[in-house]
């Protein structure tokens, strides 16, 4: 049901040397995987509770399937759930891409399912992995979800995006739904 794994946050020469294999499972894998990073701080009392979520969602559909995830774990446990609008600040979205996203949110909870419980929204146009980090932060997440779309060969000793970033300096687990 879930991948569990630890990851060394690696940069520099040893990243293109190594790559991440973290990474690598991450793009390829049909089933979610939560990865501890190298500054994600342990469980208060030692015991891993989740009451606060952080989902970040980009524009179009992929982000959505992980989106729900995010929701229905935050309403299984009775978390604090935050919806943060991320979008890549070298590539603008599409016209309407935000509206995808959000119709492609509804379709993955059917029959209102996310007027159950607040959503709170961040929106971050900058540095996404920095603010999804910095918003994780001053949140006291207990958990991260993003979504990942599938990796070309060889992108995980080159790829310098959002999710390697989230990983390395994230304060706590990142939950990665792969959306294909």
């Amino acid at each position: 049901d879930l991948v569990i794994l630890g990851t060394h946050g690696r940069r520099g020469m040893e990243r293109l040397l190594s790559g991440s294999e973290a990474e690598a499972l991450i793009y390829h894998c049909d089933r979610p995987v939560l990865t501890v990073g190298p500054a994600a701080v342990p469980p208060r009392g030692n015991t891993w509770l989740l009451d606060q979520i952080i989902c970040a969602a980009a524009p179009g559909t992929y982000s959505a399937k992980a989106a729900a995830y995010g929701y229905r774990l935050a309403e299984e446990n009775r978390a604090s759930f935050t919806l943060f609008y991320a979008e890549d600040p070298g590539s603008p979205p599409s016209p309407g891409s935000w509206q995808e996203f959000e119709d492609a949110f509804d379709k993955e909870l059917p029959g209102g399912e996310a007027q159950h419980c607040q959503i709170q929204g961040y929106f971050s146009n900058e540095s996404p992995a920095a603010d999804i980090v910095e918003a994780a932060k001053k949140s006291q997440a207990d958990l991260i979800v993003l979504g990942a779309k599938h990796a070309i060969p060889g992108s995980t000793h080159f790829r310098w995006g959002v999710l390697p970033e989230v990983l390395r300096h994230a304060p706590c687990p990142v939950l990665t739904i792969n959306s294909h």
